[in-house]
């Protein structure tokens, strides 16, 4: 499903306009909605992507469906899909995937800047990582089952958004 497919859902979802402040409501819960969607391949700030989640509706699953799948395909991180056959069903399921968004976003950059994270680590040094500093569970369970290719992807992906972050910054 396509990002404006799954807004198209959303705003039928949301429907029910009686006034113009339920449209303008409405619109503005669109609009935050495809943000999220588009900043998940994207470098992003904590308090933007705070803002976003912050004004994003927890308990609307097939948002976070969507927004599942993006981060598995934009991260390699196939095996998150069979995390638990209850999971998308839960009612942490929204809570967990912003969660696993803002850890990739804004933590592991930070591990990065302080040095805890590189390239060359493999996958148990990366584990002991996500241990001590409290990953979301889904992501400490997906590093198990992840092929070394889509763990190098994976790693990959977290760098060069991380590089195309610094050069965003760098002012010539």
């Amino acid at each position: 499903m396509n990002k404006d497919v799954i807004l198209g859902y959303l705003a039928d979802e949301l429907g029910g306009y009686e006034t113009q402040e339920d449209v303008n409501e409405n619109s503005i819960k669109i609009y935050n909605y495809r943000s999220l969607i588009e900043i998940v391949p994207k470098h992003v700030s904590k308090p933007v992507l705070d803002s976003i989640i912050e004004e994003t509706d927890i308990s609307f699953i097939e948002l976070w469906e969507f927004i599942l799948n993006k981060l598995v395909e934009n991260y390699s991180l196939d095996q998150l899909e069979f995390y638990d056959t209850n999971w998308k069903k839960s009612d942490t399921f929204g809570k967990d995937i912003s969660d696993i968004l803002i850890f990739i976003k804004v933590k592991m950059m930070n591990f990065i800047l302080e040095d805890k994270l590189n390239k060359e680590m493999n996958v148990s040094e990366v584990q002991l990582l996500f241990e001590k500093e409290s990953a979301p569970e889904p992501l400490k369970w997906v590093l198990g089952y992840l092929s070394r290719d889509s763990f190098t992807e994976f790693l990959t992906t977290v760098f060069t958004e991380y590089n195309d972050s610094i050069e965003e910054i760098v002012v010539y």
